[in-house]
């Protein structure tokens, strides 16, 4: 088998993993988190952009949950990125987004460590749009 086959077996496999827990997640409730330091990261492969386009945004953020007979209590996170960028893009867009910025995650009600962010759950919050991951 060839490497570029592989890689195109490896990125359906990652591809279809990803699309499984965001359907999944989206009947998963949705709590505000507060952001913490965005770091710029190489683009995930699944990311759509140009070529120029290498890079993309990293931010965690955390939330709690209050305890209840359903759920575990306490500090949760986890961490959003955004759509591809360039570099240069994405060093302008790091003063933007202060610590503390609130946006909208989806957990597990049964398992909190399990939780992803949307695009559509998330438009106009930031200054840049968020990659649904």
């Amino acid at each position: 088998m060839s490497i570029l086959s592989h890689n195109a077996i490896t990125r359906a496999l990652h591809r279809r993993h990803r699309d499984h827990d965001l359907t999944v997640a989206a009947s998963w409730p949705v709590i505000d988190a507060h952001l913490l330091k965005p770091v710029i990261v190489v683009k995930d492969e699944l990311a759509e952009g140009t070529n120029a386009q290498d890079s993309q945004l990293e931010i965690p953020y955390y939330f709690t949950l209050a305890e209840s007979a359903n759920q575990p209590s306490g500090y949760f996170g986890g961490h959003l990125r955004t759509v591809a960028l360039s570099y240069s893009e994405a060093s302008r867009l790091i003063p933007q987004i202060p610590e503390g910025t609130a946006v909208r995650v989806r957990y597990n009600p049964q398992d909190p460590d399990q939780n992803h962010t949307f695009a559509a759950d998330n438009e106009n919050l930031l200054a840049v749009a968020i990659w649904s991951c």
